[in-house]
C-alpha cells in the first residue's frame, strides 16, 4: 500500500532518503501547486523518490480564491500532460465538478483527454449513483475515490472490495486515517496531513503506550498552543512526554529544542513523514494478513465445494465401447 505525499521540497525528500533509505517515498504534485523543484523531481537524481503521480489541479480550482496564479483548465492540463507526462507514474482526470451530479461534466473531460491519446484515473465523487458500474463497464484498470466522500470504513471496504474483485485498483483522495486504511484494500492514498499539521504545530506520534487500535497522538508544541487549539494535546499536558522525547533521539538525534528554531518547519517535516512513512509499511502488512485469509478462504470454499459436489453426469456408453 503506498501514501502519497502533496507536495514536500525535494530538499526534505531528499534528507528523509539519506536518514530512512529503506523507507520508500511517493510523493503527489498538483498542476495547480506549481513548485520550483518540480525539475527535482523529474531527474530524481539521488533516487528519493519511489514514485509520482499528478493531480489535475481541480481541488484548487474549486477551494482556492486566486488558484496560485495558474489558470486552471483542461486545455492548461492537457498542455501539461503533453510536456511532463512522461515522468509521472499516474496522474488523474480534470474532475472539475467535485459534486455528486457533476458525472456527466466529469466525464466529458475523461472522454477529451483520452481523445488526445492521454490515460487520466477516473475519479467517483457519487459513490452511489451511476459512476462506479460504468468505469467498472469501462473497464479502467485504476479509479480514484474523490475526497468529497464521507462513507463509513464499512460502506468504503465495501465498495473498494467491489472494485478490486474486479481487477481495479483504488487511490483514495485525502485519507489517510487509520480505521479507513487499515479495514480497505487500496493500492494508494495521499495525504497533506505531513505538512499541514508541521505548519501548524502538530507533530504525529505512533505511540506504542496508546490502548487504542489506532495509536495515533497527535501533540501541539508550544508555539501554536493559542492559535491552534484544538489540533491536538499541548505538550506540556502530554502524559507521555518522555517517550515522545526519547523517540525524537533515538529516531533522529533530535531533541525537543530541534522542533523550534530556524530548521523548525523542515525538521517538523521529517518527524511527520516518517510517521507516515511507518503507517504505510503498517498498513501495507494489515492488508497483506487480509489478502492472505482471503486467499485462505477461498481455498477452503473451493475445497469444500468439491467434497459435496456430487458426481458429474455422465454419457452412457454403447456396449463394448471404451470411454477413452
Amino acid at each position: 500500500m503506498r501514501i502519497y505525499l502533496s507536495t514536500p521540497s525535494y530538499v526534505v525528500v531528499s534528507e528523509f532518503h539519506s536518514r530512512f533509505p529503506d523507507y520508500p517515498i511517493y510523493v503527489l504534485r498538483s498542476f495547480g501547486r506549481p513548485n520550483a523543484d518540480n525539475a527535482d523531481f523529474f531527474s530524481n537524481r539521488n533516487g528519493c523518490v519511489s514514485g509520482l503521480i499528478l493531480d489535475s489541479g481541480t481541488w484548487t480550482l474549486n477551494n482556492s480564491a486566486t488558484n496560485n496564479g495558474i489558470n486552471i483548465t483542461r486545455e492548461g492540463y492537457a498542455d501539461y500532460l503533453r510536456r511532463f507526462g512522461q515522468f509521472f507514474e499516474f496522474y488523474f482526470n480534470y474532475d472539475s465538478n467535485h459534486q455528486p451530479e457533476g458525472f456527466s461534466e466529469n466525464i466529458e473531460h475523461q472522454t477529451q483527454l483520452e481523445k488526445r491519446g492521454f490515460n487520466p484515473v477516473p475519479v467517483i465523487h457519487d459513490i452511489y449513483g451511476e459512476e462506479v458500474d460504468y468505469y467498472i463497464k469501462m473497464d479502467y484498470k485504476t479509479i480514484a475515490i474523490g475526497s468529497y466522500q464521507n462513507p463509513t470504513p464499512s460502506e468504503l471496504k465495501e465498495l473498494v472490495s467491489k472494485l478490486n474483485r474486479y481487477g481495479v485498483s483504488v487511490h483514495l483522495f485525502g485519507c489517510t486515517r487509520y480505521k479507513y486504511l487499515s479495514v480497505c484494500p487500496v493500492f494508494s492514498s495521499d495525504s497533506s496531513s505531513w505538512t499541514q499539521s508541521g505548519s501548524h504545530g502538530v507533530m504525529l506520534f505512533w505511540n506504542k503506550d496508546n490502548h487504542d487500535e489506532d495509536k495515533t497522538d497527535k501533540i501541539l508544541l508550544k508555539d501554536y498552543v493559542n492559535q491552534n487549539k484544538k489540533g491536538g494535546i499541548p505538550i506540556e499536558d502530554y502524559n507521555f512526554g518522555d517517550s515522545f522525547k526519547q523517540y525524537l533521539h533515538d529516531t533522529f538525534r533530535f531533541s525537543l529544542n530541534d522542533l523550534y528554531g530556524l530548521k523548525m518547519y523542515h525538521n517538523r517535516a521529517l518527524v511527520n513523514i516518517y510517521y507516515f512513512a511507518e503507517m504505510q509499511a503498517r498498513i501495507t502488512k494489515i492488508h497483506q494478513t487480509i489478502n492472505d485469509r482471503s486467499i485462505n478462504d477461498d481455498k477452503l470454499a473451493h475445497s469444500q465445494a468439491r467434497i459435496g459436489a456430487p458426481e458429474r453426469n455422465v454419457s452412457p456408453t454403447a456396449p463394448g465401447k471404451s470411454r477413452l
